[in-house]
């Protein structure tokens, strides 16, 4: 299965991620996605995304001292 896109649910948002992807649990990963500014429901278009495992990335926490993320789904 090939997916598309990621769409990450927050209660926390303001921080920045990616969508990586790998062949192992234990990488390595590469970027699939744009960075982008996480908001309470946020969806990533994903590039050439042929892998096993898929992780959220969080980049940049912004003004947050953490992030929550309550659901990752895929489509």
């Amino acid at each position: 299965m090939t997916v598309h896109h990621v769409t990450v649910t927050t209660d926390t948002p303001g921080f920045t991620a990616v969508i990586q992807v790998g062949d192992s649990e234990s990488g390595p990963f590469h970027n699939v996605s744009d960075p982008q500014a996480v908001g309470g429901q946020t969806t990533f278009d994903l590039h050439d995304a042929h892998g096993r495992y898929y992780v959220v990335w969080i980049t940049n926490l912004g003004s947050l001292s953490s992030a929550h993320v309550n659901n990752v789904s895929a489509s």
